[in-house]
């Protein structure tokens, strides 16, 4: 039977991971726990009526009945998983809850599970995810929420050897970290190039879904350049995503792990999923993650550089408007006082067709090429101003640092 456990099942994002868990194919049963009695946005699910959803109160006030229940066999054999939730009161205030989905079956996930249910937070957490190695002195690539607050990281490889991990750069704005690990001469995947794929190609994901080590699953490519318009959840305009679609089946666990092509190099970072969906994964480009690794094993992090403008998309209306043919460049909607944009001459409704050499489809891919080209470079701008052409040059300033919202495997809905 496949069957998950939850735990503070009574708080608003456990009852929320319990109503995505309802609609998860192939899941026969859930069962829930909480300190009060069942929460009135499961009546819908009609406990007691069907066994796909069961919800144990516990008691904290007893102890060693709480201890003795999560002891017993009876937790393996109803739930072989479980989704658990940690607030932060307590630990880091600030932070996100931690979710993990983990096997019961682990004596570290068990641990995990005793902390969750006796002291409702915690200091330490198994967490699951994928890496892979790039370079062979050590390096491996995985995903920024993968590691975002972790106290240790320790990598398990295919022939069961394990080593710590150290985080050599981060860039939360992408949801790209890198690795190192002591070990040298270690087997290693090459970046293959991203932009290379077609829309119909085969590709392989490889990772650590739910726990289950070294998990192959193939697909096609199934689109590109999707972006935080195309995601829920990733809708603040922090991140910089161009992201592949595949349906080879990314899963909880496989964020870090490599997409490949049928030749075996990585085409990309498996990231996140759409929820309640069936096969709709993303990928982090092997392209974008070229550009950064320099700038993250040198010093940690990605400066980036700044043009001053707030652009959108060329909407129907823009096209009369603004005597454009076609939809394709980056429409300036403001212009930032004092910024190399307005110091350049830019204005409100110019359209940004090539950037420093480089033509632009669309902001995002605007947004990409002016935060990586380099503070205090010297970049030529190719706009179009009511029909006409016009080349403008512009100093770029230096971009403030921004967090960008991680890409997850859970994203939030509304109660």
């Amino acid at each position: 039977m496949r069957a998950v456990l939850v735990t503070h099942a009574d708080l608003p994002l456990g009852r929320r991971i319990v109503k995505r868990l309802w609609h998860e194919p192939g899941l026969e049963r859930i069962v829930a726990l909480g300190e009060g009695p069942p929460p009135r946005a499961f009546d819908a699910f009609r406990i007691g009526e069907t066994p796909r959803l069961v919800y144990e109160r516990l008691d904290h006030a007893r102890q060693r009945s709480v201890s003795d229940w999560f002891k017993s066999r009876r937790l393996r054999e109803i739930a072989p998983e479980a989704v658990v939730y940690v607030p932060r009161h307590g630990v880091a205030p600030e932070g996100p809850p931690v979710v993990a989905r983990v096997p019961t079956r682990t004596a570290e996930a068990r641990l995990v599970l005793h902390h969750a249910l006796e002291h409702r937070s915690v200091r330490a957490l198994v967490a699951l995810g994928s890496a892979f190695v790039y370079d062979q002195s050590g390096l491996l690539l995985t995903n920024y929420h993968v590691i975002a607050n972790a106290s240790e990281i320790r990598v398990v490889f295919k022939d069961g050897h394990d080593q710590p991990a150290e985080i050599l750069g981060t860039d939360p704005p992408t949801d790209v970290a890198v690795l190192r690990v002591p070990e040298r001469g270690l087997p290693a995947l090459a970046l293959g190039d991203s932009d290379e794929l077609a829309v119909g190609d085969w590709v392989v994901a490889i990772g650590n879904p739910y726990g289950l080590s070294h998990t192959v699953s193939a697909g096609i490519l199934s689109g590109r350049g999707r972006t935080i318009r195309e995601l829920e959840g990733l809708d603040d305009g922090n991140g910089y995503f161009d992201l592949l679609q595949t349906d080879a089946s990314i899963n909880p666990g496989n964020s870090g792990g490599p997409l490949m092509d049928l030749e075996g190099h990585v085409i990309g970072i498996s990231a996140a999923m759409r929820a309640r969906s069936n096969k709709i994964g993303f990928a982090i480009p092997s392209n974008m993650v070229r550009e950064l690794i320099p700038a993250l094993v040198a010093q940690g992090h990605v400066r980036r550089s700044a043009l001053g403008v707030k652009v959108d998309s060329i909407q129907y209306d823009d096209l009369r408007q603004l005597g454009l043919s076609r939809a394709i460049g980056a429409v300036v909607r403001a212009v930032q006082p004092q910024s190399p944009a307005e110091l350049a001459g830019f204005r409100v409704d110019d359209v940004i067709v090539e950037f420093d050499g480089h033509g632009v489809a669309g902001p995002e891919r605007l947004r990409w090429l002016a935060s990586m080209a380099g503070v205090s470079k010297r970049v030529a701008v190719t706009v179009q101003r009511h029909g006409t052409r016009i080349r403008l040059v512009a100093v770029l300033g230096e971009l403030p640092p921004i967090s960008g919202p991680p890409l997850d495997e859970l994203e939030d809905d509304d109660e």
